[in-house]
């Protein structure tokens, strides 16, 4: 056994990202900043890990839908208040999914094809914190706007989008961040998975780098926020156990991995912290 450690690679080159956002601007978009803080309460947050299918029947609140996700709920006739999608990648236009009473939270990355499949449908843009040279970009092209942290993944990236809208009741659902059995995703993976076991307190899940990230990425943002909003993780799974045990005070999670390779039957106000704003036009946070 070994201590899990973390190197990860963005699945859009910087020029790619560049390009999709250029192509934002000229295309024209409505911006995030109206909408920041004008809602309260409640927010489901789905991922599209396999457990949804174990959980959706209890979703409350409003709904945001990441990814795939989407038609999942679509499909059994749920239709969330908001979709999140953030990729920069041209495959996440399989999930951009249009329908008329759904606001689209369409990060400015994404490719111009999300764009044009959501033609017509009520669609908001936003920045993504951490791209590189994403404030450079801001200054050259003179945009007064905040970007959005949280992290690598969808589900974490819509907690902090969450909270910018002002919610303060998170409530995470398919965010297992492990197989179940020899399934990663709650539709078939449109990615190639690289598997990795990972022991957390002596219990085995099978997980992905990304995954790993998405988990140590919640976990500091629950440590952050959770004595200002309430967060809650349902289903199964390593960020589900994993939640389980950073709620509780009296428990403890260490991380290690070993070398095999192969997951089962499967081969291969308070919330401005939240914004990484551009100091130049809106002032040191």
């Amino acid at each position: 056994m070994r201590p899990l450690k973390l190197r990860l690679r963005g699945s859009a080159t910087q020029e790619e990202m560049r390009a999709n956002v250029e192509a934002t601007l000229a295309r024209g978009y409505i911006r995030i900043n109206e909408y920041l803080g004008q809602f309260s309460g409640r927010l489901s947050i789905c991922g599209s890990a396999p457990s949804l299918a174990d959980t959706y029947q209890n979703l409350d609140g409003d709904i945001i839908a990441v990814n795939a996700a989407l038609g999942f709920l679509l499909e059994r006739n749920i239709v969330p208040r908001f979709a999140m999608l953030w990729d920069a990648s041209e495959v996440i236009e399989k999930f951009a999914i249009p329908h008329p009473d759904i606001t689209y939270f369409v990060a400015a990355r994404c490719h111009p094809s999300v764009f044009e499949k959501l033609a017509g449908c009520r669609l908001i843009s936003w920045f993504a914190g951490g791209d590189h040279n994403i404030f450079d970009l801001m200054r050259e092209k003179k945009i007064n706007e905040p970007t959005i942290n949280g992290g690598s993944a969808g589900v974490t990236r819509a907690m902090y989008l969450g909270m910018a809208l002002g919610y303060t009741d998170l409530q995470l659902h398919g965010a297992d961040s492990s197989y179940k059995g020899n399934q990663t995703h709650i539709t078939k993976s449109l990615a190639v998975e690289t598997a990795i076991p990972v022991h957390v307190n002596g219990t085995t899940f099978y997980s992905t780098p990304g995954w790993c990230a998405q988990v140590d990425e919640f976990r500091r943002i629950y440590v952050g926020y959770r004595d200002k909003i309430n967060i809650k993780v349902h289903g199964d799974g390593l960020l589900p156990y994993v939640y389980r045990h950073i709620s509780d005070p009296s428990l403890k999670c260490t991380w290690e991995s070993s070398e095999e390779q192969s997951p089962p039957e499967q081969k291969q106000p308070w919330w401005k912290s939240i914004f990484g704003l551009y100091r130049d036009l809106v002032g040191a946070h």
